[in-house]
């Protein structure tokens, strides 16, 4: 049950978005579901489909994989016995992570589910990622370019930013491989329709199966003085 589609999907029911963007950024934020924040007005696609905060729904789908709180705590266990539990990685030293953490570890604790918290510093939560050496990372993930034909190294399997399963020689499932062929049609198409047609079918896929999880992006305030001009 540990990370199945189902499990992540119950995780996204439990977390109160909006809670958490007045929480970690005092109000400076905006809930997000994928990884296209409203920001970004080309791409972002404002019916992608979502799992809205609903702890009911979270815990439904939790008893659907055979959790139950078979003792005295407050979390689930499976028909062996083993805990509901798995351990988040995080910067340790960065306020907004180490808030959103702990505000996410309560989120799911909520629904019966335990996150232990392990901050670690830079280098070696890189290095646990790029070994594929964990259960869940938690960290901001910095896009170069709006466009999604030029961040092909984020959706495709053999991507060296496919953040989830890092630079994989061939896909490991279905939905992966039928990414890899979107998001190569949209990188090669020329009507602007057609593009953003494929690009929400990639983001479609990816929100069905929720390889990574998103909370929040927050506001960008820019101030411009009177001396900057477009001559």
């Amino acid at each position: 049950w540990l990370f199945t589609d189902t499990f992540r999907k119950a995780l996204n029911h439990a977390i109160d978005r909006e809670a958490y963007a007045n929480t970690v950024f005092l109000g400076a934020a905006v809930p997000v579901h994928g990884p296209v924040s409203p920001g970004n007005k080309e791409w972002f696609w404002p019916d992608l489909p979502r799992y809205p905060f609903d702890r009911e729904k979270a815990s439904a789908l939790l008893a659907e994989l055979g959790l139950a709180n078979r003792d005295e705590d407050a979390f689930l266990e499976d028909a062996a016995g083993n805990e509901a539990r798995f351990a988040l990685l995080h910067y340790k030293g960065n306020s907004s992570l180490e808030r959103g953490a702990q505000v996410l570890k309560e989120n799911f604790e909520r629904v019966g589910v335990a996150m232990d918290l392990v901050p670690l510093e830079t280098s070696a939560l890189v290095e646990r990622m790029l070994a594929g050496k964990f259960e869940a990372i938690f960290f901001n993930y910095l896009t170069t370019d709006p466009d999604p034909a030029m961040q092909r190294d984020f959706w495709l399997s053999s991507g060296s930013a496919h953040i989830w399963n890092i630079s994989q020689t061939t896909p490991a499932t279905a939905w992966e491989r039928e990414m890899d062929e979107l998001i190569n049609l949209q990188a090669a198409a020329v009507d602007p329709a057609e593009r953003t047609r494929l690009f929400r079918d990639v983001q479609r896929v990816f929100s069905e199966h929720l390889p990574a999880m998103y909370f929040a992006a927050p506001r960008l305030f820019v101030a411009v003085g009177p001396r900057v001009r477009n001559e």
